[in-house]
């Protein structure tokens, strides 16, 4: 009776720590963007512990998975009156990948532009991303000043 119990508490214990454990490694967005122009793909990028997590799809083709270390990747920011721009660039084999968002208030206009450009070798490709894309880049920004 005695032992039924105490592994009725352990395994409880344990549900418990693998919960918490689970909890723990939870990822945050920190940009997604559907691009249904030439190319009908999106990206998604994660913030997970020790580094980013790069999600690619491309319609029939296998999704690329990429995990990026800090040390991989550069934040940028830029501000001036009425103009706030935040990316985030990496390298993927040859390509390199820069993701934007650029808000801007000039011309008593609101503006805001989710990008993705990638270049490799001397070919560069620019997609603005679609209506329902989200960004938290400052997430980075903020992790970086910690």
């Amino acid at each position: 009776m005695v032992m039924k119990r105490l592994v009725v508490i352990w395994g409880l214990g344990a549900a418990m720590m693998s919960t918490f454990a689970v909890a723990n490694t939870s990822h945050r967005k920190v940009f997604e963007c559907a691009v249904n122009q030439t190319m009908n793909f999106s990206i998604s990028i994660e913030q997970g512990k020790g580094g980013l997590i790069f999600n690619k799809s491309i319609v029939n083709q296998s999704p690329v998975l990429q995990r990026i270390k800090p040390q991989d990747y550069s934040v940028e920011h830029y501000h001036r009156a009425l103009v706030d721009e935040k990316s985030l660039e990496f390298s993927i084999g040859e390509r390199v990948i820069l993701v934007s968002e650029y808000f801007s208030e000039e011309f008593n206009e609101a503006d805001k532009i989710l990008s993705v450009t990638l270049r490799e070798s001397e070919h560069t490709q620019y997609f603005q991303c679609e209506e329902g894309s989200m960004s938290h880049l400052a997430l980075l920004f903020q992790e970086r000043a910690e």
